[in-house]
């Protein structure tokens, strides 16, 4: 693809990962491209200014010719664990960067890992990120076990037992937990909160059986209570949940983010009356169907999960549900997730890359104008070599990249 003659690139180097970094945001005018409306593309010449996108700009000082490439906003990736810590933090950022992912929420990560890497994301030749630091859970609940487990493999060094308490995650039993736990909590700023509710309706019957430790969450009862800190704190709050019982009880205590559609890891189908009151809430649910391939190897109980997926998937999007896409599978970027739901046929193409680019990026980034190439929205955006209505690979073959008002070029 031709570029305009005046734009020149400075290579810079981070961690051995090299990428290049352009001029300061100036005015461009782009031709020749076909632009992601929602629905399609059309044929419309888009003009920024200062970093945003703007009605028209007749002293551009820069022209771009897409030359017939498809342009979408920044691809997005809503519910994942892969930065914030962790090995070669410059790799996963090139892959995201590679993928035109721009956008991530990482919902659960420990603080004193996240803050050695911060300094690598959030600039300009990076991927905005979001994090939520440690998870509120009750006694012994998801993802404790977990977390203790990755502990003994030495993924987190430096760290005992003792020391992932408060920290990693927070165990919650009573409102007195909660008073003490929150300014430990607020102390690491988190970006939003993340809790859990995990078979909810049996919580009572649950909470002191060992056979559910690691599958049971914070008492519903004390949800609302935590909603109302994190948004006298502007903190949007989301909720891992397992059942259509949580996903309820999630709403009616206030939640903003649901972090994975019901029946993503068990059959459990969704009630309409909560698909309802979902959307009358205006609460946001996140994919996460690929999630369900950690179980391909029991095709049985895949083909279970896969034809609940469809039926709940089916049944938020004709309510209305807001969706955004997220994977939470490690070594994916959000691409296998849009190829998951490309597979099921359940959402149009259109209404995928919708939900990758605007649901995704406005629930990740709620305080930005991000997700649609639209004025006074950030100019961001990738080009695409061909149609992916007509060929979704092409969401793979991408062809240019802008991110924050200037060309992003990687080596």
């Amino acid at each position: 693809m031709k570029r305009a003659t005046s734009l020149i690139a400075t290579l810079f180097v981070i961690a051995g990962c090299e990428q290049s970094q352009t001029t300061t945001p100036a005015d461009y005018a782009f031709t020749g491209g076909l632009w992601f409306n929602g629905e399609g593309f059309e044929e419309r010449t888009i003009y920024v200014r200062d970093g945003y996108f703007v009605d028209d700009a007749d002293n551009a000082t820069q022209t771009v010719d897409l030359e017939g490439a498809y342009a979408l906003p920044p691809l997005c990736e809503a519910h994942n664990h892969n930065l914030g810590g962790g090995d070669e933090p410059e790799a996963w950022i090139r892959r995201y960067l590679d993928d035109g992912v721009f956008y991530v929420g990482i919902m659960s990560n420990l603080p004193a890992l996240t803050d050695a890497v911060r300094p690598l994301f959030n600039t300009p030749t990076s991927v905005d990120v979001r994090f939520s630091n440690g998870t509120f859970t009750g006694p012994r609940g998801h993802p404790i076990p977990t977390r203790e487990r990755l502990l003994e493999q030495g993924v987190y060094p430096g760290f005992t037992v003792e020391t992932l308490a408060d920290h990693a995650y927070f165990e919650i039993a009573s409102e007195a937990d909660l008073d003490r736990a929150w300014p430990i909590a607020q102390g690491f700023e988190p970006d939003f909160i993340k809790t859990v509710l995990f078979g909810s309706d049996f919580h009572a019957e649950r909470v002191n059986d060992e056979r559910y430790e690691g599958y049971r969450g914070i008492d519903p009862a004390l949800l609302p209570a935590l909603v109302e800190r994190a948004h006298a704190a502007n903190l949007p709050v989301a909720v891992h949940i397992e059942s259509g019982a949580d996903l309820r009880m999630a709403v009616e205590a206030g939640a903003d983010v649901i972090a994975h559609m019901p029946g993503y890891a068990r059959p459990t189908a969704l009630d309409p009356v909560d698909a309802d009151l979902a959307a009358a809430a205006g609460v946001t649910v996140i994919t996460t169907a690929s999630f369900a391939l950690n179980f391909a190897r029991n095709p049985e109980r895949f083909d279970e999960v896969y034809a609940i997926q469809s039926e709940n998937l089916r049944l938020l999007r004709d309510a209305g549900v807001s969706l955004a896409l997220g994977s939470d599978r490690y070594m994916d970027t959000s691409h296998g997730e849009a190829d998951y739901l490309h597979e099921m046929g359940v959402l149009t193409d259109a209404e995928i890359l919708d939900i990758w680019t605007r649901g995704c990026a406005q629930t990740v980034l709620p305080n930005r104008q991000v997700g649609e190439i639209a004025p006074d929205f950030e100019a961001s955006f990738i080009a695409l070599a061909g149609n992916p209505l007509d060929d979704w690979l092409m969401t793979t073959n991408i062809t240019y990249r802008f991110k924050d008002g200037a060309p992003l070029v990687l080596d």
